[in-house]
């Protein structure tokens, strides 16, 4: 085996090549000139071979192709990637289009993206790489591996894309149309490009999206678009069409449908058809130009329509190759298979949070993750700039009410999810309406107003509230932190948790110290206003990193106890503040307490 340790890139490439015609005596293997290999330059090759050969069928007992040529192309990255490799233009016809070629740039796909090689044998990784070559081949001129062409779909349908679309095209759909054309798209321009969001007319999936162009000012339009459930003439590339040609695959059912929708007036002239690859929806799609009639001598005004000119011989167009695009899909299903299994299922839950400052903005964070939820935000503050140390939000969203930040950012992140924003006290709303608070999975306070949030816990208590609560709270400096976690199904008394003089029992700083030390844990910058508790916005991270796995477990455990956790703070920090802690205490741990 070549040891690569302490060769320099040149001396390895090259050790590489003599060992590698010692192994294979059947190629032939040489360093072409820059001229030979035009169609490669601009990649950022550092060394390129050129392998001669040919594809035999051991099975027939015939040659395929007697003489083929492939280029091998070396990045400074070899032996830790794998190089890549090209066919010549010469084999281009007498191989054909057959999986795994990209005609369009004459590269062979081997191996995926994150494949790992064994850099201490670069000998090994060229052979396997060029035996893959053969083998790709062999089985694509033999028609053997039909069936891939079908598995990667959406590489193929663009591959032979002569020009950039400059629009994207995404699809929120839920269930396709069976019986009629119903597919719009919402259009927009970003930056250079321009946006296609598709969607079922029949559904309501796209009233999210509307609300958050509005609310940030992005103009949009709906278009109408053509649809197809299946178009069964495509399927094996090469998938370029002209014009002429694009027609004839709609279906002869469909061709009057087709003939009016070409010629709306000032209609953007779009086919979607969808294809169905193992089990799994696929929407792609072609786009034809608008013409401009009136740049067209030889008629009278109002005698030509775009349809004729588009698909008669009598005109150039017909001869035009239609611009082919993929659909991603955005939907929240999409969205979520990407990120959970079929053992991993989670539901849509409704989470009410209460107090959106520090805690509460990075626990809806945290919370977003289970698969974009729905989410209540309560609170009637704006954000103050000396908050944006410790906060989820930035100085950009400074004297803005945090509920529409926050719910901003969701939104941001996932247009589609449905949030709600009330800007009151979390009390007042209990007392308004209470079945706000019983329409949730999940209430979490964190308000730090400690009397309200342990009212609305007696109000669990006494049956007013049905659904389960978090109380969540901070002590001074963050050397702790704690949960109280009520099930309905398992309520006890709160009051059980204080002593007489209403101080917690399992806090982390001695309750003594609240007294000795007040003045050190409730700091004021100027005037009563401005009160503050310090603490710092890494322990932030800190805690809820430590307590969101106990949340999450109870979340998705449906018979949950209820519980009390606590969270221990930096103890090195309380000594050099020189405050008491209580005893058998660990930094950084979690504490668990029966109640």
């Amino acid at each position: 085996m070549l040891k690569v340790h302490n060769l320099k890139y040149d001396e390895l490439v090259k050790e590489c090549s003599s060992q590698f015609l010692i192994l294979n005596r059947d190629y032939k293997l040489s360093y072409p000139l820059s001229s030979e290999i035009e169609f490669l330059k601009g990649e950022n090759f550092v060394e390129i071979w050129k392998v001669e050969t040919g594809l035999y069928d051991e099975e027939n007992c015939k040659w395929l192709v007697e003489d083929l040529v492939i280029y091998i192309g070396f990045t400074s990255d070899f032996p830790n990637k794998v190089p890549k490799v090209f066919i010549d233009d010469n084999n281009i016809k007498s191989v054909g289009v057959i999986p795994h070629l990209t005609i369009k740039n004459k590269d062979i796909c081997l191996f995926d993206n994150y494949v790992t090689t064994d850099k201490n044998n670069p000998v090994g990784i060229i052979v396997e790489t060029i035996d893959r070559t053969i083998e790709t081949l062999i089985k694509g001129i033999k028609k053997e591996n039909l069936e891939e062409f079908e598995n990667e779909f959406t590489a193929y349908w663009v591959a032979e894309n002569k020009i950039i679309l400059k629009r994207i095209f995404y699809y929120t759909i839920k269930e396709f149309p069976t019986h009629k054309n119903f597919l719009n798209a919402l259009v927009y321009e970003s930056g250079k490009l321009i946006i296609y969001i598709i969607y079922n007319k029949e559904e309501d999936l796209i009233l999210n999206y509307k609300t958050y162009l509005e609310s940030n000012n992005i103009a949009y339009q709906e278009v109408e678009l053509f649809y197809l459930e299946d178009i069964p003439k495509i399927k094996y590339p090469p998938y370029e069409y002209t014009y002429k040609e694009s027609v004839d695959l709609i279906p002869q059912e469909k061709q009057t449908e087709f003939k009016a929708y070409f010629n709306k007036r000032d209609s953007q002239k779009i086919v979607l058809f969808l294809k169905t690859v193992k089990d799994k929806n696929i929407l792609s799609g072609w786009i034809y130009k608008n013409f401009d009639k009136n740049n067209i001598k030889g008629f009278r005004q109002n005698t030509l329509n775009d349809y004729f000119i588009a698909f008669s011989n009598n005109f150039p167009e017909h001869k035009e190759i239609i611009r082919k695009f993929n659909i991603e899909d955005i939907s929240e299903k999409r969205l979520n298979d990407r990120t959970t299994t079929e053992l991993q299922v989670f539901q849509k839950y409704k989470f009410l949070i209460a107090g959106l400052g520090s805690v509460g903005s990075y626990l809806v964070s945290r919370l977003n993750s289970i698969n974009f939820p729905n989410f209540t935000l309560v609170d009637y503050d704006a954000l103050e700039v000396a908050n944006i140390g410790r906060h989820l939000l930035g100085f950009h969203d400074v004297n803005s009410y945090k509920t529409d930040c926050v719910a901003k950012f969701l939104i941001n992140k996932n247009p589609s999810q449905n949030i709600d924003v009330l800007r009151s006290s979390f009390i007042d709303i209990f007392k308004q309406n209470s079945e706000i608070y019983n329409e949730q999975d999940f209430i979490f306070l964190c308000t730090g107003e400690k009397n309200l949030e342990l009212e609305l816990l007696a109000e669990l208590k006494n049956g007013n509230v049905k659904k389960p609560i978090f109380r969540i709270w901070l002590e001074p400096f963050l050397l702790g932190g704690h949960f109280i976690y009520m099930s309905p199904d398992d309520l006890f008394d709160v009051d059980s948790l204080y002593t007489d003089n209403y101080k917690f029992k399992h806090s982390i700083i001695k309750n003594s110290e609240y007294e000795n030390k007040r003045d050190l844990f409730i700091q004021k910058e100027i005037g009563c206003q401005s009160v503050f508790s310090p603490y710092s916005s890494s322990h932030l991270e800190l805690f809820i990193s430590s307590i969101y796995p106990e949340i999450f477990k109870i979340i998705q455990n449906s018979k949950n106890k209820s519980l009390v956790v606590s969270w221990t703070g930096d103890l090195d920090f309380a000594k050099k503040m020189n405050i008491e802690v209580n005893d058998n205490l660990k930094s950084f741990e979690i504490t668990k307490h029966l109640v």
